[in-house]
């Protein structure tokens, strides 16, 4: 079993149904075209090996749409959870 830390940027796709903003905010377009940057860790013995880039592309999603602006500071994001257990800690130590 293998725990996958992705470092992921936000992406802003023109197919999304619009986003509600706050009143006085702009729809600022940041064109991200890819992920930041993808770091794997396995019991195989990778250690924060940085893996090939995701790029993002166009269309739905097909879960919840997590929007980050870079532009607001101290964002309220309701929904991700995390947890690191003991055996999490063995893969990274």
């Amino acid at each position: 079993m293998s725990m996958v830390v992705c470092t992921l940027v936000a992406a802003c796709l023109a197919k999304h149904p619009p986003v509600e903003y706050p009143s006085g905010i702009d729809h600022t377009n940041y064109g991200l075209a890819r992920t930041s940057a993808i770091l794997l860790t396995s019991e195989a013995g990778d250690k924060l090996s940085l893996q090939a880039n995701v790029p993002f592309r166009d269309g739905l999603p097909e879960a919840t749409r997590v929007v980050i602006r870079p532009d607001i500071r101290k964002q309220t994001i309701v929904g991700i959870g995390s947890s690191f257990t003991e055996s999490s800690a063995f893969v990274l130590a």
